[in-house]
């Protein structure tokens, strides 16, 4: 009515129009709702919350952990310290030291190496060439190796 007044229209007529017009109109019901906002926070179930922690803790220790688990091995090989060497010494004294999680085998023997890394031991030589090969393995298995020459001239033997 007061639409009707403000356009200058009988009011009843008008609201006669609408009723006419809403006939083929359903009304809503129980099951008829409005549609969800999309940027409204919606509740997060406590054991998802968990999983994704649990998730983002075991992606950080992998990727702080990254070298140690696939990362290349090293050594350092303090003595002898040149790829060739010529010595009189029998035993030669080996040094060195590798990541102390790491495994170390010289000449297919397992070595035991300190806390901190560092090993040392006594290797026996052959008379002329001894081909002295270092095998570092990581915790998931990755190998570096290095050789080492060693030439074993005993003392008072000329050559």
């Amino acid at each position: 009515m007061a639409i009707g007044r403000t356009l200058g229209l009988d009011g009843t007529e008008l609201w006669a129009a609408y009723e006419r017009d809403a006939e083929h109109l359903t009304t809503s019901g129980a099951a008829d709702r409005l549609p969800d906002n999309r940027f409204a926070l919606k509740r997060v179930r406590p054991v998802w919350v968990a999983c994704a922690a649990a998730a983002l803790i075991i992606l950080g220790y992998g990727a702080m952990n990254f070298d140690r688990f696939l990362g290349r091995p090293t050594i350092t090989i303090d003595s002898p310290k040149e790829e060739t060497t010529v010595t009189t010494e029998n035993p030669l004294r080996i040094t060195g030291r590798i990541d102390p999680r790491d495994a170390l085998s010289i000449g297919d023997e397992e070595v035991s190496v300190e806390r901190d890394g560092r090993f040392a031991l006594f290797y026996p030589l052959e008379q002329g060439l001894n081909a002295i090969e270092f095998v570092v393995t990581k915790l998931l298995g990755r190998e570096a190796s290095t050789l080492r020459n060693v030439i074993y001239e005993p003392a008072g033997i000329e050559n």
